[in-house]
C-alpha cells in the first residue's frame, strides 16, 4: 500500500514536471 502510493506519487510528479516543461 505505502510503496505503491509512493511509486504513483513519484510518477505523478514526473508527469507534472514534464507537463510544466
Amino acid at each position: 500500500d505505502r510503496d505503491v502510493n509512493a511509486a504513483i506519487n513519484i510518477r505523478y510528479e514526473g508527469l507534472r514536471i514534464l507537463n510544466i516543461a
